[in-house]
């Protein structure tokens, strides 16, 4: 558990720096999921009144989902490059590679998580609708809000959201290290590089990092609080486009609001700095292997015997001088 121990300290160094790039990846990513999202919605109130609203309220989730994972999976790579910074190991950055990089993460994250989400839905639906107190499938369609609010409450949807949520964490700390190691040879000098390597590598530590976090963050209210401020900034921006008046919430609530982000921020720091660690504990460990069988494969067993052949016959002439 050192790496966890590393990392922590290793964050604190990995913050100021990724404090300096996050507004350029954070406000152009807002943007972009702002003006998408406008889209997508201004678009999905014209195709719901002629296609049906489940078909295409699931097509505006999908897209959405996508987005925000997108984002975040370039975020992750970005603060990962700040934790490699913070432990003295830079280069050239190539931004293209690296948000090719991010979207090839981005596919393999969409494809993992929706096909949990459709498992969890599936199971709360079945286990839901069979039990005693559960409804017709023709009561659910025609009250839909009532079903789940229902279910939001069932023992079973809470055991599934807990386990969907561990697994979710699993996800992520199994891919953080392939994602740290993406993110440094995002480089014009590197060539594609496989997206499964270090698969797996400090798998526990990274799992725990995470959980410790979100544990935090979910017990201080930091991400209610945060979210709450985002929310608050983005209201007011819409007032302000409209020509509406602002409206703010009391100094205090802002104040509060900016140090949870900031706590927020400093937990996903932790993960990169893990994953930054974890990815170079792998390059250590692969270095080391390439070294020792480049060192046992440096003479090959004719070479060996022919040098112990001269050595017994230099040995055979020198006895009989």
């Amino acid at each position: 558990m050192l790496l966890i121990a590393h990392s922590f300290f290793l964050s604190f160094h990995t913050l100021w720096r990724y404090l300096i790039v996050m507004p350029f990846v954070a406000i152009p990513g807002l943007l972009v999921v702002f003006a998408v999202s406008a889209l997508v919605f201004g678009g999905g109130i014209v195709f719901l009144l002629v296609f049906s609203p489940v078909l295409v309220g699931g097509l505006l989730t999908l897209i959405m989902v996508f987005l925000f994972t997108a984002l975040s999976c370039f975020n992750i790579m970005v603060g990962c490059r700040a934790a490699f910074g913070a432990m003295g190991q830079t280069n050239d950055l190539d931004f293209g590679r690296l948000v090719g990089k991010s979207m090839t993460f981005t596919l393999m994250q969409m494809v993992l998580n929706v096909f949990l989400l459709i498992v969890v839905v599936g199971i709360i639906a079945t286990v839901f609708l069979m039990s005693a107190e559960g409804a017709s499938v023709d009561s659910v369609m025609a009250n839909p809000q009532v079903f789940a609010a229902q279910i939001s409450a069932h023992p079973v949807t809470v055991g599934l959201m807990i386990g969907a949520t561990v697994i979710s964490l699993a996800l992520s700390a199994l891919l953080s290290v392939p994602m740290a190691g993406a993110a440094i040879s995002a480089t014009p000098k590197m060539g594609p590089t496989d997206p499964f390597l270090g698969l797996g590598t400090a798998f526990l530590p990274v799992l725990l990092v995470l959980i410790a976090t979100g544990v935090l963050c979910t017990a201080t209210g930091a991400y209610a609080m945060s979210f709450g401020l985002i929310a608050t900034v983005a209201s007011n921006l819409v007032l302000l486009i409209t020509s509406e008046p602002m409206i703010w919430p009391p100094v205090e609530f802002v104040l509060l609001g900016l140090a949870m982000t900031l706590l927020v921020i400093w937990s996903s720091c932790w993960f990169y700095a893990a994953s930054a660690l974890g990815w170079k504990r792998f390059s250590d460990d692969r270095d080391a292997a390439t070294t020792a069988k480049v060192s046992y494969n440096r003479f090959e067993p004719e070479d060996l015997r022919a040098l112990r052949e001269k050595r017994d016959h230099e040995r055979g002439g020198a006895g009989g001088h």
